[in-house]
């Protein structure tokens, strides 16, 4: 029978895991201390997570000798000696604590998943032959050595170790599949044609790359990070036709030409990037997830048949016109914030579109016939709106982002009756209108939702 140990007070657990005791005496000091737990299911405890709870000794954790899974993240753990006694553990977290020497870890023979991320570790030389995913990410690694010990990794991340060189990456390991190197000082990447298996690459931060060229030979990738790296010149990934998800923020191209030939890419970010033109973006038949914050783009037009778009992130842009977005059936989240746009009538009889619709002045009236959309979102984050005082809502609105600083009312049509949500940031008050009520708040917005949820019975 397989058991997971249930925590029921957390003070007594941090005690028994505390106690510095012998095993002939584990049995006597637990009903001494009165502890809540059954020692024979102790025993054959198989999963055992116990995470932030500041817990810095684990000495009797090795009476859970049955354990095959163990988290013990989000502590303040120095020694792990014990845990070398865990012999059939296939799962460990140590992520986030304070240890310095893994050592102890050689032992455990059947380990395939270490997470040991966010310590203070020096030195990787332990032997896990059976090891299949690696997380030492954010320690400042001298000695990488161990890996080569390692020959079934498939998923490795060294993310934030001071690395400098991909050679760090024993070539053996041929079994590769991810590898995460972001926030590292990595320069040259031409080692990476020892690892033509990989599926995802991630080199994120590592602002001294600039030719991306070995990346051609690497065809089976599937996300690929290069942000905030020093790269100008993208022509290599026109050769990887099996990307799905690409990252290119914060690098200084203003050509995505090479892009046209990823047709089975399915997102795309191009955030604070100097691009202005996207057209090589209409060949993206299959793309689902686009953002383009902070860029030079006025036009849209060549996302007008991009038909699978389902969230479009276009932020402190150019953009004038919102018109081609109009034929995007399947868009779920639209966000325009900070653009030049003044006119959103093409998109007010939008079905299927979660835009901010339906904005009329003040002195507007509500004789309009109420649209029975299904749930939408709404997003009217400091928006041009220069005329806007009120918002008036006439679909089954579900959420409302709210901050823009000219915008004092908020009027919210009966059948709205699945709204659930109102976020603002605006620090002046704000008149929520529901069913002809009137509720003035100050900043407090969730205060005013709770008034609403006690007021009307369809509120869960």
């Amino acid at each position: 029978m397989h058991y997971k140990l249930e925590i029921v007070d957390t003070q007594q657990m941090r005690t028994l895991l505390e106690m510095n005791i012998q095993p002939d005496v584990f049995t006597q000091t637990l009903q001494h201390k009165q502890l809540i737990f059954n020692y024979e299911l102790i025993l054959k405890t198989r999963e055992f997570v116990f995470q932030n709870r500041k817990i810095t000794y684990i000495y009797l954790i090795s009476f859970l000798s049955k354990l095959t899974k163990l988290d013990l993240q989000f502590n303040t753990i120095t020694d792990i000696s014990t845990i070398s006694y865990l012999k059939n553990l296939k799962s460990l977290n140590l992520s986030r604590n304070r240890i310095v020497d893994i050592s102890a870890l050689q032992s455990l023979s059947f380990l395939t998943k270490l997470n040991v991320a966010c310590n203070l570790i020096t030195s990787y030389k332990i032997e896990l032959p059976n090891l299949v995913d690696l997380n030492i990410s954010f320690n400042i690694l001298k000695d990488k050595s161990g890996l080569l010990q390692s020959p079934k990794l498939r998923f490795l991340n060294i993310v934030g170790t001071n690395t400098t060189n991909l050679k760090d990456i024993p070539k053996e390991l041929k079994n590769l599949n991810i590898i995460s190197v972001d926030f590292n000082q990595i320069q040259e990447i031409s080692y990476i044609i020892n690892f033509l298996d990989l599926q995802l690459l991630e080199l994120r931060k590592n602002d001294m790359i600039k030719d991306i060229e070995p990346l051609k030979e690497c065809v089976k990738l599937k996300v690929l990070d290069l942000s905030q790296t020093s790269i100008v010149d993208i022509q290599p990934l026109q050769f990887l036709k099996q990307l799905c998800v690409l990252r290119l923020n914060k690098i200084s191209i203003t050509n995505i030409q090479p892009l046209k030939f990823l047709k089975q890419l399915k997102s795309l970010y191009l955030n604070d990037t100097p691009i202005s033109d996207i057209w090589p973006l209409q060949f993206m038949k299959n793309l689902q997830r686009l953002e383009l914050q902070n860029t030079n783009v006025i036009d849209l037009h060549p996302l007008q048949y991009l038909y699978q778009l389902e969230h479009v992130l276009i932020t402190h842009s150019f953009v004038v016109d919102v018109a081609p977005l109009s034929s995007l059936i399947q868009l779920d989240t639209l966000i325009l914030n900070n653009n030049k746009i003044l006119n959103f009538d093409s998109l007010r009889h939008h079905d299927n579109y979660p835009q901010p619709i339906n904005i009329q002045n003040e002195e507007d009236d509500l004789n309009e016939p109420i649209n029975e959309d299904e749930e939408q979102k709404y997003f009217f984050d400091n928006q041009i709106i220069p005329t806007t005082k009120e918002l008036k809502f006439y679909n089954n609105v579900l959420q409302i982002h709210c901050s823009h600083k000219q915008i004092r009312k908020i009027r919210i049509a009966n059948k709205c009756q699945k709204f659930r949500d109102l976020q603002t940031l605006n620090q002046d008050f704000i008149l929520l209108m529901f069913n002809n009520q009137i509720i003035q708040m100050n900043k407090e917005i969730n205060l005013l939702l709770e008034l609403i949820r006690n007021s009307y019975s369809y509120f869960d």
